[in-house]
C-alpha cells in the first residue's frame, strides 16, 4: 500500500468515528425528546382522566392535547 492511500484509509477512519460520535449524540437526542412527549402524553391522558363523567370536557381535552402536539395518535385519544 502506497503512502497516498494509507493517508486516505486513515482519513476514512476519522471520519468514521466522527461520523459514529455524531450519530450517537443524535440517538441520544431522540431517546430525550420520546422521554418528554411520552411524559406530556401522560400527563394529558391524567387529567383527562380526572373529569371523564363530561364528555364535553374529555374531548376538548383530546383536541387541546393534539393540537399542542402533547399526544400522538394513541390508542386511548382514539375512543
Amino acid at each position: 500500500m502506497g503512502r497516498m492511500e494509507e493517508i486516505i484509509m486513515e482519513r476514512a477512519r476519522r471520519n468514521n468515528r466522527r461520523m459514529k460520535a455524531l450519530q450517537n449524540v443524535i440517538d441520544n437526542q431522540k431517546k430525550e425528546l420520546d422521554a418528554a412527549i411520552a411524559e406530556k402524553e401522560k400527563e394529558c391522558l391524567k387529567h383527562a382522566a380526572i373529569d371523564t363523567g363530561n364528555l364535553e370536557v374529555l374531548t376538548f381535552h383530546h383536541w387541546f392535547c393534539e393540537t399542542v402536539g402533547f399526544v400522538r395518535k394513541t390508542k386511548e385519544h382514539r375512543d
